[in-house]
């Protein structure tokens, strides 16, 4: 015979399954807008460092150079 459960007990594990899902959908887009955004920090630090946006030259001479991406 099978094991008969509540709707409580039911509802109790939905509740727990929520939360677990919540919570690790949360930190995964966390960490996807966190990496997101140090990317193009770094990016624009090196614009400035450079001088230059992709594709661009200058006039003077560069502190540095892009060598691809």
């Amino acid at each position: 015979m099978a094991k008969k459960t509540t709707i409580t007990e039911h509802f109790q594990n939905f509740l727990t399954d929520l939360k677990e899902s919540f919570w690790g959908d949360l930190e995964a887009r966390t960490r996807l807008a966190w990496k997101r955004f140090l990317e193009q920090e770094s990016e624009r630090m090196r614009n400035v460092y450079v001088g230059c946006e992709a594709y661009q030259r200058t006039e003077r001479p560069a502190t540095g150079y892009r060598n691809g991406y």
